[in-house]
């Protein structure tokens, strides 16, 4: 048996009788505050680093891939570190049979994907999330009004698109802990 604080977290694993969890619980007798997404299976569980260190090396890979990307399929011209560094080697021969999608769109969901990586492997926080998207969608936006890029509603869904799996995934987690067997 889990029992878990009102943000769904759980604090404790218990094998007693209900009047002993609840002695438990309201004394603040918490060993350890546990993600709820890491319980798997029978009570085994991964430990809270163990989940930060894999969403911070798979922010950094989001990071890395959206970054090879772009610079391997963009104009240099239209990269603003090129155009300061004077670093110019044109278009690669590839990027004509590359889709617009994987080399407009793709990097920038990667890096928001990333971000987020980053973001939660620090604190799992909502607010932290909220304050990211935020961010992200002012930095895109802010491209109308300054020119060190180019608007592009299609950037702004795509930094959308990873925020969005990860509030309906979360929110889908939770109804399954809710109701185990009669969700999905």
């Amino acid at each position: 048996m889990y029992v878990t604080d009102q943000a769904g977290m759980i604090v404790y694993i218990v094998q007693m009788d209900l009047t002993t969890m609840e002695a438990h619980v309201h004394s603040a007798m918490v060993k350890e505050i546990i993600p709820a997404h890491s319980v798997m299976g029978q009570g085994i569980l991964i430990k809270p680093d163990t989940v930060r260190i894999k969403l911070f090396i798979l922010g950094l890979l989001q990071l890395f891939t959206g970054t090879i990307i772009y610079i391997l399929f963009r104009d240099t011209n239209e990269i603003l570190v090129f155009q300061l560094l004077d670093i110019s080697y044109g278009e690669t021969i590839l990027s004509e049979y590359v889709p617009n999608f994987v080399k407009y769109q793709l990097p920038d969901m990667l890096w928001a994907s990333s971000f987020l990586m980053f973001t939660k492997s620090i604190d799992r926080s909502k607010y932290f999330v909220l304050i990211l998207f935020f961010w992200l969608i002012l930095l895109e936006t802010s491209q109308i009004y300054i020119s060190w890029g180019t608007f592009d509603i299609l950037d702004v869904i795509s930094i959308c698109i990873p925020f969005l799996v990860d509030y309906f995934s979360s929110l889908i987690i939770s109804c399954q802990r809710i109701h185990p067997k009669g969700f999905l």
